[in-house]
């Protein structure tokens, strides 16, 4: 075994055993994926083996190593995961049926050894990339005898998408030429794949394109992977954003669902897209058609999942960062807006969907004949936009699939604010389920936002269970995407500015403030980063405050965050004792401020803060008891609080916590002479049975 074999075999051992990072420089391989389909099982899936002219095989068992991770990832997101899957058995989408039978995929490597190179960074890839490039982006190919016009007009038009959007450039030519690193063999075979990149070492390379793939979609996906592409979920980081169901995955077909290993891939800081023209489907070779295999931790990107008919924006700045295709316009630098690049064509702006115009600062245009789309304004209150029998064509029939009719609408909101929304209405002839496909295929709403990288694909909405819930964009744009193949799209949705801090004023009376939905991301998963909102409470000068937290949490659990210094979130109240609240036992408790005004400050890392006070000038401040202690301090700690690091207990109703006024007696601490006791009218506390909460113990 010569040296470079000894490096490949040890890189690649080391790489699945322990998932160590390597440079990009260090390993790889060519590989092969067949993309065969039959009634939603493969033709062929061979068990997936690492090779190098013969020297090993089966390092590690790939199902055991497999099997192992996801195990793993499901005790990380664990209450994540079974909520997505909840919501994914409520969607009850129906099965498209597909007789032109789609591509799946299966992933083998080739016996090609890396190929030298002195741009290591260029070795690595995202979803994976393997580690021999077509040389200065030609690449060749020739069309087999035996492959009729029909596949050569899809593989041209994909070879046309292509050349539009990167600096590839594609040479039909000779089968029996020599002087080109490798030429690609296009033919009519029984199954769908082709080699991933140029096979420099043989020279030569296949691309099987069967009677059934004879389609845009898969032509593009067969093709991505000759020029570098690996499947989106193969990508190291898909752990992060998804699980895979292996309980649910015939067992001939575990092993396609591995992931590359640090040392093969390399994502060039383009984020996870669930629509990448490269990503499965979600229920691909499940064992029960009706549950999905791959999961995503967020319940909005389910129906996203493998739901794009050709290569989405991020599969193009893939491409172009691969071939450095961006630096043909070095010199004009990068004046995109919102996640654009220059076209390497001619250094005009490529915006992410939603957007256009010369800095990809405009709202996208609608489908021609289409009079549509729209730009608003969020407000405080309330406002709905609606849509009937104008995105479609009105006929009882699937349209071309890679070109929806669609309409964009944005919209926005002051500088440095947020914007919540609801999608309450989708479908056509009065049935909301009418478009409740898998991946939405016939028609529905797109929306970008949750994130501010616009880059990739955003939620996907189509059937009634994903309806009336409230969503939150994370700055002050929200795009909305309304799209259809067939009859039409009619929808409606609501939006206001996200209430997420101001100004309050104490009076002579209580009154009553409540928030939902406004801090946090909705999610059941730690947040990367703590959601804070912020509203004071003003009096007049000389004045003092009192007050009561009545709730303090989510879906109507007054237990859901309960723990220590409440870290999974809380509402901080401001002053020289200060207090932090989320327990139960908190709660419904009469607490006076030290001055004039006080700082209720909202904090959340999962799923949401909700909260209910009540407040009013403080009548005779000499007697008003004050806080002694904050959440911390040792007195505190019959809280019976969660550590952090568990997952939070919650129970998860329908309904948020309800709103209302009920009779809340307080009992003062000062004489009879100077406060009687009081009767006055506050916000009613959620009724929910308290969780039963405990510590968890730090003995080893």
């Amino acid at each position: 075994m010569n040296l470079l074999n000894v490096l490949l075999f040890y890189c690649l051992l080391v790489g699945v055993l322990s998932a160590e990072v390597f440079s990009p420089s260090q390993c790889g391989a060519a590989a092969l994926c067949d993309d065969s389909m039959t009634n939603n099982v493969t033709l062929s899936a061979p068990e997936h083996f690492y090779a190098t002219e013969s020297h090993f095989t089966h390092v590690l068992k790939p199902v055991e190593k497999l099997e192992r991770e996801q195990e793993i990832s499901y005790q990380k997101h664990k209450q994540a995961i079974e909520h997505a899957l909840k919501e994914a058995a409520r969607l009850n989408a129906k099965l498209v049926p597909d007789p032109q039978k789609r591509f799946l995929g299966d992933h083998l490597l080739s016996s090609s050894p890396m190929r030298n190179s002195t741009r290591s960074k260029r070795q690595a890839a995202i979803g994976d990339m393997p580690y021999n490039f077509w040389p200065n982006g030609d690449v060749y190919y020739y069309f087999d005898n035996n492959f009729n016009e029909n596949g050569r007009h899809f593989i041209r038009m994909a070879i046309n998408w292509y050349e539009t959007h990167t600096c590839l450039r594609f040479h039909e030519t000779s089968s029996t030429a020599t002087d080109k690193p490798s030429i690609i063999r296009i033919f009519r075979g029984s199954s769908c794949e082709a080699y991933v990149g140029c096979n420099v070492q043989e020279g030569k390379q296949d691309l099987s394109l069967a009677g059934h793939c004879d389609r845009l979609d898969s032509a593009c996906h067969e093709m991505g992977h000759a020029l570098g592409l690996f499947h989106e979920h193969a990508r190291v980081d898909r752990d992060d954003w998804m699980w895979v169901d292996l309980s649910n995955v015939l067992p001939q077909y575990k092993a396609q669902y591995n992931k590359k290993s640090t040392c093969e891939s390399y994502n060039y800081g383009v984020r996870y897209d669930y629509r990448s023209m490269m990503h499965y489907k979600h229920k691909l070779w499940a064992a029960n058609s009706s549950k999905p295999v791959m999961v995503a931790y967020d319940p909005n990107y389910q129906q996203a999942i493998g739901a794009s008919n050709i290569p989405v924006f991020s599969d193009i700045v893939i491409l172009n960062k691969m071939y450095n295709c961006y630096d043909k316009c070095i010199k004009t630098g990068n004046p995109c807006k919102n996640g654009g690049y220059p076209n390497p064509n001619n250094c005009r702006c490529e915006c992410p969907s939603g957007f256009s115009g010369e800095k990809c600062t405009e709202r996208q245009a609608s489908s021609l004949g289409l009079n549509c789309g729209k730009t608003f304004s969020a407000t405080d209150n309330w406002q709905a936009h609606t849509e009937n029998n104008v995105i479609g064509n009105g006929k009882y029939e699937i349209v071309d699939l890679t070109q929806p009719a669609a309409c964009f609408y944005w919209v926005q909101a002051p500088e440095g604010t947020k914007i919540q929304y609801m999608i309450t209405w989708i479908g056509y002839d009065g049935n909301s389920d009418q478009l409740c496909h898998d991946a939405c295929s016939y028609g529905g709403l797109n929306t970008k936002g949750n994130t501010t990288n616009y880059q990739p694909e955003g939620y996907r909405f189509c059937c009634s269970s994903q309806l009336n819930k409230p969503l939150l964009t994370e700055g002050n744009l929200l795009i909305v995407e309304a799209f259809n193949h067939y009859r039409y799209t009619d929808f409606r949705f609501q939006y206001k500015i996200d209430p997420c801090g101001g100004s309050l004023t104490a009076t002579n009376s209580w009154q009553w403030f409540t928030s939902n939905y406004a801090t946090g991301n909705g999610l059941y998963q730690i947040a990367n980063k703590q959601s804070t909102c912020s509203w004071t409470v003003d009096a007049p000068v000389g004045s003092k405050i009192i007050y009561q937290m009545t709730f303090v949490g989510f879906d109507g659990n007054s237990s859901a965050l309960c723990s220590d210094a409440c870290w999974f979130g809380g509402v901080q109240i401001s002053g020289p004792n200060a207090i932090q609240f989320c327990c139960p036992v908190q709660y419904n408790q009469l607490v006076g401020s030290t001055g004039d005004a006080l700082t209720v400050k909202v904090v959340n890392r999962y799923k949401f803060t909700d909260f209910q006070m009540a407040y009013m000038i403080d009548p005779s401040p000499p007697t008003v008891p004050h806080a002694s202690a904050s959440l911390d301090s040792p007195e505190t700690t019959v809280l019976n609080a969660r550590d952090p690091l568990e997952t939070p207990l919650v129970a998860k109703p329908s309904q948020p916590p309800p709103h209302g006024n009920g009779i809340l007696k307080t009992t003062w601490s000062g004489t009879a002479s100077t406060r009687p006791a009081t009767t006055v009218t506050l916000p009613s506390a959620p009724t929910t049975s308290r969780l039963r909460l405990g510590r968890k113990s730090n003995t080893k």
